[in-house]
């Protein structure tokens, strides 16, 4: 399949599938979630192609939950760093979510870049303290973060308006988020010398 192809697979009990590309799309409407997993590394078109799409699913279901499963993503492409940083997180940020979980492997560099990725996101583009953005190292830690993270109850009460709120809230920075990338390059050059001195610790260790 392309990767500008887009074909509904399954629509089963209010759950759709969607394949974008080499990602697959599940959104749930009446949990107010969407999930979109990567079967391998996308390019950076891959990455701005979902964001599109995927926001409009969640402008379209009124959805408030986001995961993003990057375990097959490479965070060390640079391409992708900055199109995350300026596409793809602000994209699905202003589409309306108040709770953006990304669901990633624990290990190193990758984490890292991410965790960067992501504590720029909170300290430079999302200005409404309803939404928040972490980083979870399996499903059981993600799904709990979703169910414990302090939205349900607003979301119980008036889903449509605390989006508009959050889409109100959330400002885009794209001149600073074009600046981060290149703060992303040291900071990955940084986390891959943080992983050797590991390595070779560990390695001395097991003398």
């Amino acid at each position: 399949m392309s990767t500008n192809d887009s074909t509904i697979m399954e629509t089963t009990n209010c759950i759709q599938t969607l394949e974008i590309g080499n990602a697959l799309l599940t959104v749930e409407a009446d949990r107010s979630f969407v999930q979109l997993s990567w079967q391998q590394s996308p390019t950076a078109e891959d990455l701005a192609l979902s964001a599109s799409v995927v926001s409009e699913f969640i402008k379209e279901n009124n959805i408030i939950y986001f995961l993003h499963d990057v375990r097959n993503v490479i965070y060390t492409d640079i391409n992708l760093q900055r199109t995350f940083t300026s596409v793809f997180c602000p994209r699905i940020l202003t589409a309306g979510v108040i709770r953006f979980v990304h669901l990633a492997n624990y290990e190193l560099p990758e984490l890292l870049i991410l965790d960067e990725i992501t504590a720029y996101m909170q300290r430079k583009v999302i200005t409404n303290k309803a939404v928040k953005m972490e980083i979870c190292t399996t499903p059981e830690g993600a799904a709990e973060w979703l169910n414990n993270s302090g939205a349900k109850n607003t979301i119980a009460l008036a889903p449509k308006k605390v989006k508009e709120a959050a889409v109100e809230q959330v400002s885009f920075e794209w001149a600073a988020a074009a600046q981060v990338s290149s703060s992303l390059k040291q900071y990955k050059d940084k986390a891959a010398m943080v992983f050797r001195i590991l390595v070779k610790g560990k390695s001395y260790s097991e003398l």
